[in-house]
């Protein structure tokens, strides 16, 4: 179930994001994952799910994160 405001991120997700709303609080949520060497594209809803990130990733998280 996802509303307009979720802008397609579950109830959960949402909240997680709702948590981060300082660029430093983002910054240590980043830090706090393991850093991914893989050659992956993931999307901030499975950087969420996976707790994983390479710096790309992490980058394009923070944009979402931020504009949540």
């Amino acid at each position: 179930m996802s509303s307009k405001k979720g802008n397609g991120f579950s109830p959960s997700e949402c909240r997680t994001l709702e948590r981060l709303n300082s660029p430093k609080k983002i910054q240590d949520f980043l830090d706090n994952m393991k850093f991914s060497i893989q050659n992956t594209y993931r999307s901030p809803r499975t950087v969420l799910a996976k707790r994983k990130a390479d710096c790309i990733e992490g980058a394009v998280f923070a944009g979402a994160a931020l504009k949540f």
